[in-house]
């Protein structure tokens, strides 16, 4: 029994534009540099300290929780891991949202992505809010 299927047209693949070829450049270059700040200078120079003195600077985060548990402990842990991350957070949310918003904006169109993009910013804002002020 042999089975037919309407099949959809194969749409040859698109070359990247020079503006593509720019903006990945672009996108490289933050992601080498705002790493280098957030991750890589960082442990370069606790591992220079500690070939000198043999002493670890930092202390390990679980230490942070206590020894029970506890959602005081769990809160602790928390704040000492977000301190510890933030600055990878800060360059790895835009580095990967701004690739899929261009990718939204090119097939549903830029007004219809700013309005999405701009809705999404007014809900991060007022939810940052209210967790603001149960604190």
């Amino acid at each position: 029994m042999t089975h037919t299927s309407a099949s959809a047209p194969v749409r040859p693949p698109q070359r990247l534009s020079a503006a593509d070829w720019v903006g990945l450049g672009v996108l490289a270059l933050l992601l080498v540099v705002g790493l280098s700040w957030s991750k890589w200078l960082p442990y370069w120079d606790k591992t220079l300290t500690l070939s000198q003195t043999s002493l670890w600077e930092g202390s390990p985060l679980f230490d942070a929780a206590g020894d029970s548990v506890s959602l005081s402990g769990a809160w602790e842990f928390t704040l000492v891991y977000f301190t510890a991350v933030w600055k990878a957070l800060l360059v790895a949310l835009p580095a990967l949202s701004i690739p899929s918003m261009v990718m939204v904006g090119k097939a549903m169109g830029w007004k219809t992505t700013a309005a999405m993009g701009a809705t999404v910013a007014v809900a991060a804002v007022l939810a940052g809010g209210a967790l603001a002020l149960l604190s």
